[in-house]
């Protein structure tokens, strides 16, 4: 989305927040002279509440490529903290998010209910809806890819003669698989 998009979000009492770690604050558009919050970010998670039925259409092109976020860590309160949203327009997981630096994200992340109330939720624990922001956490700067897709690493193949068995065995830093192929008669 851009700036011209966030004028379609503006019908009736709304309310637009986008979190803002080194000043710890939550920005709101109707400030934006004050805070520069005028346009959309990919990957960055917004707070968007509108007392009016409204129905919002997002237009364009649908994002499918990975998108990268920077993430800061230099707040003197909640530092660290950083409210990101999916930016695709299917579920994601934890799996999806990748850092440049290994081992900055504190494991799980907060989101918020229908209700307005911030959970906790970890990594496997949960999908990550189109659209839905999360609170996440970094130990230090650095950069914070969403991808569009996971996958595996690449998986190795072992032939046993003897027993005519086939191994597939398929393994990233979150799981390993293995199957098992038998040839039997030919």
């Amino acid at each position: 989305l851009n700036s011209s998009d966030v004028n379609n979000l503006e019908n009736g009492n709304y309310s637009l927040y986008r979190y803002d770690e080194p000043s710890s604050t939550w920005q709101n558009y109707k400030n934006s002279a004050n805070n520069g919050f005028t346009n959309f970010e990919a990957g960055r998670g917004y707070l968007y509440s509108n007392s009016d039925n409204t129905t919002l259409v997002f237009r364009g092109i649908a994002d499918n490529n990975n998108v990268s976020y920077n993430l800061t860590n230099e707040a003197e309160i909640l530092t660290g903290f950083h409210l990101i949203g999916n930016p695709y327009t299917h579920n994601i997981t934890w799996d999806n998010l990748v850092t440049t630096k290994e081992d900055i994200l504190a494991e799980g992340y907060y989101s918020l209910s229908n209700e307005g109330a911030w959970g906790v939720k970890y990594g496997e624990e949960t999908e990550i809806k189109p659209c839905q922001g999360i609170l996440i956490k970094t130990t230090e700067e650095g950069v914070l890819n969403i991808n569009s897709s996971v996958t595996a690493t690449r998986g190795n193949a072992k032939r046993n003669s003897a027993s005519n068995i086939l191994a597939i065995s398929v393994a990233n830093k979150k799981y390993s698989d293995i199957a098992y192929i038998s040839f039997n008669e030919g």
